[in-house]
C-alpha cells in the first residue's frame, strides 16, 4: 500500500482558509482508500472504494463530526472500475463531496477547490 498527501486542494469556511489534509492510499490497483482530517472544525472523513468486478465499486464512508456518532455509509457505484482514472478521479471527488456537505450542514458557506496536482494524484495508483 501507498499513501501519498494530496497536493492542491483548498477549504474555505465562512470565506475563512481553513486547514486541512487528505490522504490517499491505493491498494493492489483493486481499492483505494480518503481520509480526511479538517482539524480546527473536528472533522474527519474516511472512504474505502473497492472494485467489486464488472464494473462495480462498492464505498464504504465513515464520517466523525462534534456532536454526533461516528456515521457510516455505503453505497455501490455503478459503471466505474478503479482501473480507469477518470473512474479514481470520481471516487475522489465524490469523497470531497461528503466532507463539503458534512461541513455545510453546520451552517457556514463552505468552498472547497480541488487542483490539477490532486486529481493527477488519482490517476497513479501506486
Amino acid at each position: 500500500m501507498n499513501t501519498v498527501l494530496l497536493p492542491e486542494l483548498s477549504l474555505w469556511l465562512d470565506e475563512q482558509t481553513v486547514d486541512f489534509e487528505t490522504l490517499l492510499s491505493f491498494v493492489d490497483g483493486r481499492a483505494m482508500m480518503l481520509n480526511t482530517f479538517v482539524p480546527s472544525e473536528l472533522h474527519e472523513l474516511h472512504s474505502s472504494y473497492v472494485d467489486a468486478g464488472g464494473h462495480t465499486v462498492v464505498a464504504s464512508h465513515l464520517l466523525v463530526a462534534p456532536g454526533m456518532a461516528p456515521e457510516p455509509s455505503n453505497e455501490t457505484l455503478e459503471s466505474l472500475d478503479l482501473a480507469r482514472s477518470d473512474d479514481r478521479r470520481h471516487c475522489l471527488l465524490g469523497h470531497l463531496a461528503l466532507l463539503r456537505e458534512a461541513l455545510e450542514a453546520d451552517g457556514a458557506p463552505v468552498r472547497l477547490e480541488v487542483g490539477e496536482g490532486a486529481l493527477r494524484a488519482a490517476d497513479r495508483p501506486q
